[in-house]
């Protein structure tokens, strides 16, 4: 058996030429993965059910994906590329490393308010699978973290931040970062707009070091005046 991804008709960099169709099946098969996830968990996740949640055949989605990783690894690539787009065009035309670090930590909070399911979903996933391969594909904790070292670097490098322990500071951030997904989850009804705020305000405050009101940003290129 095998998925769309080992065909031998491919396009440049391995990936399998698809029709317009077959996307959007794979994009269907997908969705109804996700919805399954956050219904009953990852370690009840299987063809069966998300067939009957997509109502299609199980045997449709054979042809897709090969089987269980494939389809959550596939999942999680997607997310994750969506999520770096989104994170991306939030640092676009930012005019100081303190404005990109507000920018991404509430752009993240954004994101995770509007894919509430897809991210618990990819947490899920995480910790249910003894695939140590797959898990760094799907949550690549040490890629995020490093992600915010450089960030932070080179804000002390500009002078923005002031000297501190790089690593110390990257791995708090992360860590108040992930765990929005779970609670937004949990608390629906939770103010997505005050909280990215919140905590956009007080990791500033952690990185630049002083007591002084943080600079909120309400809209892209747009500064709250005090």
């Amino acid at each position: 058996m095998h998925s769309k991804n080992d065909d031998g008709d491919q396009k440049p960099g391995g990936k399998a030429s698809r029709t317009f169709i077959e996307a959007a099946r794979r994009r269907q098969i997908i969705d109804a993965a996700i919805e399954v996830i956050a219904e009953v968990g990852y370690a009840k996740l299987s063809f069966a059910k998300i067939a009957q949640r997509a109502k299609i055949s199980p045997s449709l989605i054979s042809y897709h994906f090969d089987d269980k990783r494939d389809l959550v690894v596939s999942l999680a690539d997607d997310i994750n590329k969506r999520l770096e787009q989104v994170l991306t065009a939030a640092s676009a035309g930012a005019q100081s490393y303190r404005d990109v670090l507000r920018r991404v930590v509430m752009a993240f909070i954004r994101f995770a308010d509007e894919q509430r399911a897809h991210l618990i979903a990819l947490s899920q996933i995480a910790s249910g699978t003894r695939d140590e391969a797959a898990t760094s594909r799907i949550v690549d904790s040490n890629g995020a973290v490093s992600g915010w070292e450089e960030l932070l670097a080179e804000g002390q490098r500009a002078g923005e931040f002031p000297a501190g322990d790089i690593r110390a500071t990257a791995l708090c951030i992360h860590g108040v970062l992930e765990f929005i997904p779970h609670e937004l989850y949990t608390n629906p009804d939770t103010d997505v707009d005050r909280l990215s705020h919140a905590i956009a305000d007080n990791i500033e405050r952690m990185v630049i070091g002083d007591t002084t009101p943080p600079t909120s940003t309400d809209e892209p290129g747009k500064v709250r005046q005090p």
